[in-house]
């Protein structure tokens, strides 16, 4: 097939049969594409993963969407609808021959078959296929004339020159006016902040500034880390939301800074100009530390109530009435416990890989923004509260919870030395109170089922129309918690304490390195602290076999419990 017989006959051909550009359209589905991976898939950084999605699934999804719309634009909202953003199959550069196609980096250690293909916006075929999405996308949706296209997400673009970077955002925007001239794109800023080094003002500068100004909207994806709005003089005139993230991958650790945010959106306000034009989340995970994103949304408005007056609010709303107890609590949580912004590995010890010291891995980071005693305080005030609401139920499971994992880590420093120590019934007694703390929470989490794995199944079981449907949804919930793919790079990067998870993949973990570790020890050989499966550069393959031996079942153990296949 040469370009030209493509370009006049099969452009509606290509649309329908390259299935994965037209995914959130409910048209079909590209066969080696799994759930979880679709919003990693639409910014280029995974090229698919695990097959197929269930028909059934895209079906539901597309009637699904056009309930939302419905709802939002009753509510006088504007949708953001997806536009093509380049990701196209490999097949289609033997196609058509001359496509100007490149391979973005491979994505967090994903295996190299895994890599995206990426169309270049200055090939013709680029503004095609953008105009068959959009015609479709607004044929079954309508629109609102604001599209998200999110390039270049934790990967590399083809070329780092300012004038490629502009002519690829100028082919991006042109390739949606030409089909609806009112359209505005919406780009998130994670990429400046994820690879700062690479991107330059010049880089960043000609990137933005090849797109007509009023016709690009960015959002300053983690505002409480780094405000890129105030490092380009405000986009370089695009109008920008101030974005809190305050999540990675659903973890349910308690952190955040409401105060700090505070200040950071005073400021905004006051020096954001005219580009500045709103308040907005983008986290992660749902159903995680509510009240910071619900303080933090609430500032969008002059509602005349102060910060302390607000907090207050928080205590006597979760109660159904005014407890000076449940007050304190709460302002005691501000003050000493949420003062630190979030962290992309924010876990406890027991969601963690097992290792003697530190961290295994970048996923499970342990350190704390403040004195653990500080939220031990703050539970000591909250267990004088009375009362039956579901808040207070939530409040009390997840501060317990918080507080447990949180003086895990102590447990596991006392097995570590004792081990260095050569005591071996301080080992046992230490790998027991870890083990028991590990019952502990779950106790807690029961109390509750915000934090119930049967409850996360069950959801994702329930769009299951066959029972193997129903089993592929499930190994989807089960990988995105634990493993998240077939690399170690980001396992338990959405660690959770979950009724369910804790008993019988945490704590599992935990039981098997203990005993590896004893094991060791009795048999008179060294086990070395591991950073990831990666032999430490002081050590041999041989003082590293014990260890090397137990990552090696644990990643087996992590695989089927998650259902991979």
């Amino acid at each position: 097939m040469t370009r030209e017989s493509w370009e006049d006959g099969c452009h509606v051909q290509f649309a329908l049969t390259f299935q994965d550009l037209f995914l959130q359209l409910g048209l079909s589905v590209n066969p080696a594409l799994g759930k979880w991976s679709l919003p990693w898939q639409r910014m280029i950084n995974i090229d698919r993963w695990q097959a197929p999605l269930p028909q059934s699934w895209i079906d539901g999804q597309s009637e699904l969407q056009k309930q939302i719309l419905e709802r939002e634009r009753e509510l006088n909202m504007t949708p953001v609808l997806p536009a093509f953003a380049g990701h196209v199959p490999s097949d289609l550069e033997q196609a058509v021959p001359g496509i100007r196609t490149s391979k973005v980096n491979r994505w967090c250690n994903f295996d190299e078959k895994y890599r995206c293909t990426y169309l270049n916006p200055s090939d013709p075929i680029f503004a095609r296929i953008q105009k068959d999405f959009l015609e479709e996308q607004t044929k079954m949706y309508g629109t609102n004339h604001i599209y998200g296209v999110d390039l270049f997400n934790e990967v590399s673009p083809p070329s780092w020159e300012p004038d490629s970077l502009a002519k690829i955002s100028a082919g991006v925007y042109q390739s949606l006016a030409s089909v609806d001239p009112e359209a505005v794109w919406l780009q998130m800023a994670w990429l400046f902040i994820s690879n700062k080094k690479a991107w330059t003002q010049e880089r960043i500068k000609a990137y933005l500034t090849a797109v007509p100004q009023g016709k690009m909207i960015m959002l300053d994806y983690e505002c409480d880390y780094t405000e890129i709005w105030r490092m380009t003089e405000h986009f370089y005139g695009h109008k920008f939301i101030w974005c809190y993230l305050g999540n990675f991958g659903g973890m349910t650790e308690i952190e955040g800074d409401y105060k700090h945010n505070a200040k950071l959106i005073a400021g905004a306000k006051k020096e954001g100009g005219q580009e500045f034009v709103g308040i907005g989340s983008t986290l992660e995970g749902f159903g995680v530390n509510e009240p910071i994103y619900e303080a933090l949304l609430t500032q969008a408005w002059d509602t005349g109530i102060g910060f302390d007056a607000y907090i207050d609010n928080i205590a006597d709303r979760h109660l159904g009435r005014v407890d000076a107890n449940y007050r304190a609590f709460w302002h005691t949580m501000v003050d000493k416990v949420c003062t630190t912004h979030t962290s992309t590995g924010a876990a406890g010890i027991i969601n963690a890989h097992p290792n003697l010291e530190g961290e295994w891995n970048w996923t499970t980071e342990l350190r704390k923004g403040y004195d653990i005693k500080n939220l031990d305080e703050a539970l000591a005030i909250l267990e004088k509260v009375e009362g039956s609401s579901n808040y207070l139920k939530f409040d009390l499971a997840n501060t317990c919870r918080q507080s447990i994992r949180n003086n895990a880590l102590a447990v596991r420093k006392r097995f570590s030395d004792a081990y260095k120590a050569g005591n071996r019934d301080e080992m046992v007694a230490a790998s027991q109170e870890f083990l028991g703390m590990c019952d502990k929470m779950v106790v807690e989490l029961k109390k509750c089922h915000d934090f119930s794995l049967d409850d996360w199944i069950r959801d994702a079981r329930a769009w299951g129309t066959t029972e193997e449907e129903k089993d592929y949804f499930e190994m989807n919930a089960r990988t995105i918690i634990t493993v998240w793919g077939d690399t170690y790079r980001l396992t338990d990067y959405a660690n959770r304490d979950y009724d369910g998870l804790v008993e019988t993949f945490y704590k599992v973990r935990w039981q098997k390195f203990f005993d590896a570790v004893l094991a060791a020890y009795d048999a008179g050989e060294p086990f070395v602290n591991m950073k990831g499966p990666n032999i430490p550069k002081d050590k041999t393959k041989e003082e590293c076999e014990r260890a090397m031996k137990y990552d090696a079942e644990i990643w087996d153990f992590e695989k089927k419990w998650a259902h991979i296949k």
